[in-house]
C-alpha cells in the first residue's frame, strides 16, 4: 500500500465523515420547524409545556423518553418547537456517525463511509431531521441499537461483549419509549443473543442481564405514564382504545379487503423510492437529479443481483463436487444435498454480515408494510439506514472508482431534492396553517367540521369553533343544532361522509397547498360552505 493510501486509510475517511456529519447538522439546525403543521408535531410541542397523556399531549403510547429528551433540549432553547426541531437535527446529524459506526466492524471503513453518507443524503432524513416529530430521534436509537449489537459479535474480551449486549438491551427499551412501534427491532438483539449463546455457552447470566435492563427501562417510562394516567385502569383504557383504533379503524394497517399489490406499489415506489431516496413519482419527475438517482440506484441493484449469481454459482460448483464425494444412495443424497448439505444455504447461514443485514431490515419491513400507514413515509425512516449499505454494497461490487462516483452522485441529487424540500417548508406555511389564517378571517358565526386539522386550527385560534367528526349521523345531528350559523366543512370530512346529496349542496369556498414530501396526507386541503338547503335536506331525512 502506497503512502497516500495510508493516509487516506488513516485521516481521510475520519475527515470526510465528521465534514459529512456536520454540514448534514448544521443545515438541519438552519431549516428547522417553527411552527405547528401536523396533529401530532402539536400533541409534542403541547407536551413540552404540560404531559398530560388523557388531554392528548401526546396522543397514546405517550413517547415519555422522546419527551423527556425534548425537555432537555427544550431547557436550553426554550420555544418548544424549536427545541423539537433542534433535537431532530441532532439526531439526524448523530445518526450518520452511528451508521459508520455499525457498519465499518463488518463491512470495513470505505463502505461504511458510502452508506453514512448516503444516510446523510437521503430527502426523508433531511424533512425529518427539520421536523418537530419524534421519528428522527428514534431512528438515531435505532441505529446505536444496531452498532452496539454488532459489537456483540467483535472478537472482545468476554467483559467487553457482555458490556456491548447490557448496551443493546438499554437501548431497545429505550427505542421502545421513544417510539411502540419500532418494536420489530427487537429482533436483531434477539439473534445477537442467540449467536453470543451459541458461541459462549456459558453467557447465559449476560444475557439475562440485558434482558432485565431492557425490561426495567421499559417498566420505568410505562410506570410514569400509569402515574400520569391516573392509575393503571386509565392507563389500560387508553391503550385498548389505541389499539383498537389503530388496527381497525383510523391507523391505515392493512387488511384483507385491501387491494395487495396497490398497497406494496404505493410503499415501494412511492414511498422508499421516491419519498426515501428521491426517485421520480407522480408529478415529480421533471427533475434530472430524480433521474440520476433512479439510474444510479439501478446501477447498485444490478450489483446486487450480479453478485448473488456468482454466489449461487459458487454454492452449485460446491454442492456438485460434494455430491459426487457423498455415500448417499438415490433420494436420501439429494434431500441431504437440498437442503442441510446444500452449501448456498450455509454460506447464508454463516454470513453474519448477510444475517445482520437481513434482520436489521426485514422483520421491521414487515411490520412497516401490514401494521402502519402506507400513507406516511414517515414510517420507513428505521428501514433506510440498512437500505443505504445494500446500495453501498451494490455500488462496491462494480469497483472502487464506482462506489466513489455512485455515491457522490446520489449524495448530492439527494441532498439537492432534500434541501430544496426543507427550504420550502422554512418559508411556505404549511396547508394546515393557511387553512387556519383564512378561518380566522371570517369572522365568528361559522362552524368548521374537521378532522385531524382541527389541531392545529385550536392551536393557533383557539376561538374558533370547530368539530371533529368521521360519521353522517354526528355530522346531521351537528349541522340540525346550529340552523342558523355557516357550516363549513373540509374535503376529509365531506369524503368521508360519503353522501352525495350532501356534496351536492357544498361549494368549494377556498384551497390550500403545499408540498406532498412535507405533508404526505394533507398537503391538498379544499375548504367547502354548504348551502342553506342543506338544513331542509337533513330535515327530511330524518
Amino acid at each position: 500500500m502506497s503512502v497516500w493510501l495510508r493516509r487516506w486509510e488513516k485521516y481521510g475517511v475520519g475527515t470526510i465523515l465528521w465534514l459529512g456529519i456536520a454540514l448534514a447538522t448544521v443545515l438541519r439546525l438552519r431549516y428547522g420547524q417553527m411552527g405547528p403543521a401536523q396533529w401530532d408535531d402539536v400533541d409534542f410541542a403541547l407536551a413540552l409545556q404540560r404531559y398530560d397523556l388523557a388531554a392528548m399531549q401526546p396522543h397514546f403510547p405517550g413517547y415519555p423518553v422522546y419527551v423527556l429528551a425534548g425537555l432537555c433540549v427544550q431547557g436550553v432553547i426554550g420555544e418548544p418547537y424549536r427545541a423539537l426541531a433542534v433535537l431532530s437535527a441532532l439526531s439526524s446529524g448523530a445518526g450518520v456517525g452511528l451508521l459508520y459506526l455499525a457498519v465499518r466492524p463488518w463491512f470495513g471503513r470505505g463502505l461504511a463511509l458510502a452508506a453514512a453518507l448516503l444516510y446523510s443524503g437521503l430527502p426523508l432524513t433531511w424533512v425529518l431531521g427539520t421536523q418537530a416529530m419524534s421519528d428522527a430521534f428514534g431512528a438515531l436509537l435505532a441505529i446505536a441499537l444496531a452498532a452496539a449489537c454488532v459489537q456483540v459479535l467483535q472478537p472482545h474480551s468476554a467483559r467487553k461483549k457482555a458490556f456491548w449486549l447490557l448496551a443493546a438491551g438499554t437501548l431497545y427499551g429505550l427505542l421502545l419509549g421513544v417510539r411502540s412501534s419500532y418494536l420489530a427491532l427487537g429482533v436483531l438483539p434477539l439473534w445477537v443473543a442467540y449467536e453470543y449463546i451459541r458461541v459462549q455457552r456459558s453467557a447465559w447470566s449476560d444475557v439475562l442481564v440485558a434482558v432485565v435492563a431492557s425490561a426495567c427501562v421499559c417498566l420505568g417510562w410505562v410506570y410514569a405514564m400509569v402515574i400520569n394516567s391516573g392509575g393503571w385502569l386509565p392507563f389500560w383504557q387508553m391503550a385498548t382504545s389505541f389499539t383498537e383504533g389503530h388496527f381497525s379503524d383510523w391507523g391505515g394497517t392493512y387488511s384483507a379487503d385491501q387491494p395487495f399489490f396497490a398497497r406494496l406499489n404505493i410503499w415501494l415506489t412511492r414511498q422508499i423510492l421516491g419519498a426515501g431516496f428521491g426517485t421520480p413519482w407522480g408529478t415529480y419527475q421533471e427533475s434530472i437529479s430524480r433521474w440520476v438517482i433512479a439510474l444510479l440506484l439501478l446501477i447498485a441493484g444490478a450489483g446486487i443481483l450480479f453478485s448473488a449469481g456468482r454466489k449461487i454459482q459458487k454454492s452449485r460448483q460446491e454442492l456438485k463436487q460434494e455430491s459426487q464425494q457423498d455415500d448417499y444412495p438415490g433420494i436420501l443424497q439429494g434431500e441431504m444435498s437440498a437442503i442441510s448439505r446444500n452449501p448456498l444455504f450455509k454460506n447464508l447461514i454463516r454470513d453474519r454480515k448477510v444475517s445482520y443485514l437481513l434482520i436489521w431490515l426485514l422483520p421491521y419491513a414487515i411490520w412497516a408494510f401490514f401494521a402502519q400507514n402506507v400513507e406516511k413515509p414517515r414510517h420507513i425512516l428505521p428501514m433506510l439506514a440498512p437500505l443505504c449499505v445494500v446500495v453501498a454494497c451494490g455500488l462496491q461490487v462494480w469497483g472502487r472508482r464506482a462506489i466513489l462516483a455512485g455515491t457522490t452522485g446520489l449524495v448530492l441529487c439527494m441532498s439537492s431534492i432534500g434541501i430544496s424540500t426543507v427550504v420550502e417548508g422554512a418559508h411556505e406555511p404549511a396547508p394546515t396553517v393557511q387553512l387556519a389564517e383564512f378561518l380566522h378571517t371570517q369572522g365568528t358565526n361559522f362552524v368548521v367540521f374537521t378532522y385531524e386539522e382541527e389541531r392545529i386550527i385550536h392551536y393557533l385560534y383557539p376561538q374558533i369553533q370547530t368539530l371533529r367528526l368521521r360519521h353522517y349521523e354526528d355530522f346531521k345531528t351537528a349541522v340540525l343544532n346550529h340552523p342558523n350559523t355557516r357550516i363549513l366543512l373540509t374535503d376529509s370530512v365531506l369524503q368521508g361522509l360519503g353522501h352525495p346529496e350532501v356534496e351536492a349542496l357544498c361549494k368549494p369556498l377556498r384551497s390550500f397547498h403545499g408540498n406532498p414530501w412535507l405533508y404526505p396526507t394533507y398537503h391538498d386541503i379544499i375548504l367547502y360552505e354548504a348551502d342553506t338547503e342543506l338544513i331542509n335536506l337533513l330535515n327530511h331525512s330524518r
